[in-house]
């Protein structure tokens, strides 16, 4: 815990305020900024006018430059159902937001702003407002901001098009184009932060060279960890832009519940007590109608806390590099002490209803309850229960998980082989359940054969020598791969051929997707998973993957894929195997049968 002096609090109150990291003990060093000056807006005078015949034609895009901006900007428009749950879950509406500051940074052709400046008036003219007070009102509360100048414009266009329904006319708004990455005139003073920000990996912004934006957003605190994404750095700005019990309200993908890219953030919105609701769209397409082929996406509406947040930078924000990497290695360590914390607030979460496009309130949780071994994870109390136990065993069992052969060229490794030889043997693919044959250039200790001897082998030899370009090509070099054109890629799964293992594909629905194979020794395993032990059956450990707890487990465990699907890692069979085979007693004739 950490005391911080003198920190410059938005409306200029100054007073000493404690912050306490409730995730790893990291001290806070936080400077909140000064409160900014919003008297320079935008005269929308200025800004060319567009006939509906020129919108029409504008949005008449080619798909190759629609590729290119969502790939360049990140742009999802954001469908109308998605827009309304976010200002009903951020409560922008009613009364409540007169002479209330809202921005969208990303505005994007005003998919959020057409909804807002609608809502402004009604509440105004509920009110009793005139036109004039309208006007006047529209122009000082409603803020914009796009990097596309012809998406800005096309913005104008239709939130003037809502103020004329109402009588108002000649809105000078505050909606212009730029980079929200540089815009600091808004921060600290906005009650309500609202929109889609763009979905953009960064390594992107050099490859579509977009100016000096990668530099840029690596200066941004949430943006320290991992390969990040710019919708990351948005939340930073979003928070940095809100008054003190501002709400920002979101769409953004739900990949920053687990990334290493997200951690620093989910770091400090437990810390922080940020987070208010959460909507998981699950493997729900809000943008059906996007190039990008899947995007699984949450709801996030934060707000800005007393004890908590940021104006011109973190000021020290996590401390010392070092410390905030050695507090990682201990993440473990922080269950206990997050139980210590009873008395925190509860976040309010939500499933989505694919039918109703509206969100279906399940249950409140506590930080200690979703914020498990440093990652974010959305369910029931039961079922996070369940993952806690899992995540928080200590015991382990002999069982080994580990991945299949990978040769990084299985078309010219694996075939249906009109000859023979001793070098090709049964192997199994573990996500189809398919036996095919592969060469095998190794002995029964896992060492590769010398050339000399597979020329011996004319047939094969041959197949080979075809492909020696491609197969020169490979990238073995990298990751432990021997250094041979004939080798496997990678190393892995060598020293388990001449034992007997247990085939498991990675990709289900349920339990009824899963394909669990025996596996002997002297046969191979590649496209999958297997697992070894010595102590433990098989048949006990295929009962415990086909039981209900494993299906739920990885479906909590929350890695969508597409048709609905769910993928887990060797390192996920692993922890739940210990689960039951060392923490539970061993009653394996209970497992449930039962199907998700």
């Amino acid at each position: 815990m950490r005391k911080t002096k003198n920190v410059n609090l938005w409306g200029d109150l100054q007073q000493d305020f404690v912050v306490e990291n409730l995730n790893f003990g990291v001290d806070f060093e936080i400077n909140l900024g000064s409160k900014p000056n919003l008297s320079k807006t935008l005269d929308s005078s200025k800004t060319p006018n567009f006939s509906k015949t020129q919108m029409q034609k504008k949005r008449k895009t080619t798909p190759k430059k629609q590729i290119s901006s969502e790939k360049s900007f990140g742009r999802f428009y954001t469908p109308p159902f998605i827009v309304e749950s976010i200002l009903e879950l951020s409560n922008y509406k009613k009364e409540k937001i007169r002479y209330k500051h809202v921005v969208d940074n990303s505005c994007g052709d005003g998919a959020f702003l057409v909804q807002i400046v609608e809502r402004y008036c009604h509440a105004a003219k509920e009110q009793g407002a005139s036109v004039e007070e309208l006007k006047s009102e529209l122009e000082r509360f409603i803020h914009g901001v796009e990097i596309d100048q012809n998406e800005c414009q096309k913005c104008v266009f239709r939130v003037s098009e809502v103020a004329k329904k109402f009588g108002v006319c000649g809105v000078k708004w505050d909606i212009f184009a730029g980079d929200s990455l540089c815009v600091e005139r808004f921060d600290g003073v906005m009650d309500f932060v609202l929109g889609n920000p763009p979905y953009v990996r960064v390594h992107n912004l050099r490859v579509h060279n977009l100016g000096n934006s990668f530099e840029t957003i690596k200066k941004f605190e949430f943006a320290k960890s991992g390969m990040t994404d710019l919708f990351i750095v948005f939340y930073e700005i979003g928070l940095k832009m809100l008054k003190k019990d501002g709400v920002l309200g979101y769409i953004t993908p739900s990949s920053f519940f687990a990334s290493v890219a997200g951690e620093r953030m989910r770091a400090f919105f437990v810390a922080n007590a940020n987070l208010r609701k959460v909507v998981d769209l699950g493997h729900f397409q809000a943008f059906k109608n996007s190039t990008k082929a899947t995007t699984y996406t949450t709801i996030i509406v934060l707000q800005k806390t007393k004890s908590g947040g940021f104006g011109g930078g973190f000021g020290g924000g996590f401390g010392s590099e070092n410390k905030f990497a050695n507090a990682l290695k201990n993440k473990k360590n922080t269950m206990q002490h997050e139980a210590q914390h009873e008395a925190q607030h509860k976040i309010a979460y939500f499933k989505f209803d694919e039918t109703s496009l509206k969100p279906v309130f399940v249950e409140n949780l506590k930080s200690d309850e979703f914020y498990i071994d440093g990652k974010f994870y959305f369910a029931d109390k039961n079922s996070l229960n369940l993952l806690k136990k899992i995540f928080y065993n200590t015991k382990h069992s002999d069982i080994l998980v580990k991945n299949g052969y990978a040769t990084l060229c299985d078309e010219i490794f694996v075939g249906d082989f009109a000859f023979n030889s001793p070098f090709l043997i049964p192997v199994l693919k573990a996500s189809s359940g398919v036996w095919r044959r592969i060469f095998y250039p190794y002995d029964t200790h896992g060492k590769l054969v010398s050339e000399e001897r597979l020329a011996q082998e004319s047939e094969l030899y041959a197949h080979l020598k075809n492909h020696k370009t491609r197969l020169e090509n490979r990238d073995i070099w990298r990751g432990g791969g021997e250094k041979c054109w004939f080798a496997f890629g990678r190393t892995q799964a060598l020293g388990d051929t001449y034992k007997p293992k247990l085939a498991l594909n990675s990709l289900i629905k349920g339990a009824k997707e899963l394909k669990i194979c025996a596996v002997k020794s002297g046969e191979g395993v590649y496209g999958g998973l297997y697992i070894t032990s010595t102590k433990t059956k098989f048949d006990e450990i295929e009962r415990a993957l086909r039981s209900y707890e494993f299906s739920r487990y990885v479906s909590l465990l929350g890695k969508y894929k597409n048709g609905g699907y769910f993928t887990f890692s060797s390192k996920d069979v692993k922890a739940f195997l210990d689960y039951v085979f060392a923490e539970k007693k061993k009653s394996s004739g209970k497992f449930e049968k039962n199907y998700l």
